[in-house]
Parts: C-alpha cells; structure tokens; sequence
C-alpha cells in the first residue's frame, strides 16, 4: 500500500530562520532574519565556555530583514550565536577571524 501524497508550499514559511555571514567573519557579521511576526529578539554571542560575550536586543519585523552584528572586539576563536525569536531559539556557529 501506498501513502497520501501532501504538497507543501514553500513560499508559505512557517518557520523563523536566520543566516550569518560572512562566517567566518572579521569584524561585522550579517544576520539575514526571516520572522513569521514582528517581536523583540534577544542576540547572544557565547564562547566555547558557555560565557555570554555580546548580547543585544532588536525589534524584528515581520517577514525579512538584514541586521548587522559587530563582533570586531571578540578574540579570534569559535563562538556559538543563538537568537531568541517568537518564543523560538536559534543557534549557529560563528568563527571570528
């Protein structure tokens, strides 16, 4: 036997995402934000040790908007970036050059 066949809409996201680039990066970062709803976010850059080493608050709208994210201060290294975006936590890695 065979299974129902369900067509998804890929224009229709449902889902909060978030890009970085360049990554790795030398000094400002992009962050390519797609929001289903306008809210606030939170942006936390966290070292290897769990440490938070920049933290920023934004108001995001819904649909897509570039933000960018100054990490020039941050040591060279490997850093974990997460957002907190419609009740939804995001995490990427980010390599600082």
């Amino acid at each position: 036997t065979y299974s129902n066949i369900i067509a998804i809409n890929p224009s229709t996201s449902t889902i909060n995402t978030v890009t970085v680039y360049p990554n790795p990066t030398r000094g400002v970062a992009q962050l390519n934000i797609h929001s289903t709803a306008s809210s606030k976010a939170a942006i936390m850059v966290m070292d290897l040790a769990g440490r938070i080493v920049l933290h920023a608050n934004i108001d995001v709208v819904k649909g897509s908007q570039i933000t960018q994210l100054d990490v020039s201060k941050l040591s060279q290294g490997n850093y974990q970036f997460t957002i907190l975006l419609n009740n939804e936590k995001i995490t990427q890695k980010l390599i600082k050059l």
